[in-house]
């Protein structure tokens, strides 16, 4: 648990996270694996979660937490070394 005497306290929590498996990369969105699509939202709720739970001690009154998502489902990008 976060300890305010070590890290102070905080205003605000912004999280902006995307993950996506290499092998759905490729195509459209709507022909990404099942698997891979469960994998995805996994990783794209729980990460908020969990940063939320440590750093509910540390935020103020009035602070606020928020998290940044986005659509990527309108072109495929290439993946870059």
């Amino acid at each position: 648990m976060a300890e305010r005497g070590r890290w102070g306290s905080l205003d605000a929590l912004v999280r902006s996270v995307g993950f996506v498996l290499r092998g759905d990369l490729h195509g459209h969105g709507i022909d990404c694996a099942h698997a891979g699509f469960g994998q995805v939202m996994r990783a794209s709720r729980c990460s908020f979660i969990e940063m939320a739970r440590l750093a509910a001690p540390l935020m103020n009154a009035g602070s606020a937490m928020m998290t940044i998502s986005c659509c990527g489902l309108g072109e495929a990008v290439a993946n870059t070394p």
